[in-house]
């Protein structure tokens, strides 16, 4: 499994409301891409940044999708910027939610 955090700051003077309002509208168009698992929209209000993360059956599926141009247009056009983006493997994990 990989993880992908991606942080960035929009520049395109919109609202923080309006920028939680774009990741509702957009959760659809996440379910479509092959091999992403999950995917966490966080946004800090007070500092305007963006952090997201991806959680990914593997690594070639998160290059995919970053590696996409078509996708980091849109993700230009929706935020005003250049996403700063890491790949991580996620080596272990705790889930509190698993019933046993």
């Amino acid at each position: 499994m990989y993880v992908t955090i991606v942080t960035y700051k929009p520049t395109n003077g919109k609202s923080a409301a309006e920028i939680v309002g774009s990741f509702e509208a957009s959760a659809p168009f996440f379910k479509t891409i092959p091999g992403l698992i999950r995917k966490y929209f966080c946004f800090d209000d007070q500092a305007y940044e963006g952090t997201s993360v991806y959680i990914w059956r593997d690594r070639s599926s998160a290059e995919r999708c970053f590696g996409n141009a078509e996708f980091m247009a849109r993700f230009k056009k929706s935020f005003g910027c250049e996403p700063q983006v890491k790949y991580v493997a996620a080596k272990f994990v705790v889930d509190n939610e698993a019933t046993a």
